[in-house]
C-alpha cells in the first residue's frame, strides 16, 4: 500500500500546482478584459466625440460643397453618409500626398 502511496502523493501535489497555475491564469485573465472593456469604453467615448466634433464642423463649413471635399485627399472615397452616418473609420482616411525629399534637401 505504501508502495502507492507516495506516487499517489506527487501526483497530487503536481495536480495541485497546475490547478494553482491555472487559477492565476484565469485570475488575470478576468483582470485583462476588465481593463481592455474601460480602455474600450473609453475609446468608443472619444470615437463618439470625435465624431459628434466632425459633424458639427462639417455643418459649419458647408458639408455640400463638392469642390472642398474633391480638395481633401485625406477624404477622397469617403461619401458624407459615411463620415456623418457613423460608419466613418480613420483606417478608410488616405494619408495626404507628400512629396519625397532626400535627406540632404532643406525642408523649407
Amino acid at each position: 500500500m505504501a508502495f502507492y502511496l507516495q506516487p499517489a502523493l506527487h501526483l497530487h501535489r503536481m495536480l495541485q500546482d497546475k490547478q494553482d497555475v491555472l487559477d492565476e491564469a484565469l485570475q488575470q485573465k478576468r483582470t485583462i478584459e476588465g481593463e481592455l472593456e474601460v480602455v474600450w469604453e473609453s475609446t468608443s467615448k472619444e470615437n463618439r466625440r470625435i465624431r459628434e466634433l466632425l459633424q458639427a464642423t462639417l455643418e459649419r463649413t458647408g458639408v455640400g460643397d463638392k469642390a472642398r471635399a474633391r480638395e481633401d485627399p485625406c477624404l477622397a472615397g469617403l461619401s458624407q453618409g459615411d463620415v456623418l452616418g457613423g460608419h466613418f473609420s480613420y483606417c478608410d482616411m488616405k494619408p495626404p500626398p507628400t512629396t519625397r525629399r532626400g535627406l540632404r534637401e532643406p525642408l523649407g
